[in-house]
């Protein structure tokens, strides 16, 4: 299990031992969003001053940083390909979907201000975000699952 705080920390938990581990897992600001890709590799994204996207694996720390451009609110892995879509906040107020490489595979501008929620359907497809500009959009990004 994982959190993130205003503490600009990642925290990862081992819930069979009730045990917090805490190895440099930092942002420059607030930890605003965490998915997990696969068992061990975890997303997380930091606010305003930071404006990173972090791949952290277990044994290993911090494998890939992505510098988005502007506050990661919300990141979503997908669960049918290798890619992840970050909504972003101040002051671009995009959706980015990012292949495997950390490559920009699309830039959506759906929203006039900060996109703060993002959930995957159940199938994988279709994501939804919501924005402080009070638009609720669903967007059809990803083939679903066979």
């Amino acid at each position: 299990m994982a959190s993130g705080g205003n503490d600009n920390n990642v925290y990862i938990y081992d819930i069979r031992k009730s045990e917090r581990h805490l190895d440099n897992y930092r942002h420059d600001a607030a930890v605003k969003a965490l998915d997990w890709i696969i068992p061990n590799v975890l997303i997380s994204g930091g606010g305003t001053i930071d404006r990173k996207i972090n791949y952290w694996k277990d044994s290993e720390g911090i494998i890939k940083t992505i510098d988005t451009g502007s506050q990661v609110c919300g990141l979503i892995a997908s669960i049918n390909s290798d890619e992840v879509v970050s909504c972003q906040g101040f002051s671009l107020n995009q959706i980015i979907i990012w292949d495997i490489h950390g490559n920009r595979s699309l830039t959506v501008h759906g929203h006039q201000s900060r996109v703060l929620y993002s959930a995957l359907s159940p199938g994988g497809r279709f994501v939804a975000t919501g924005a402080g500009d009070q638009m609720l959009h669903i967007w059809n990004f990803f083939e679903s699952s066979k």
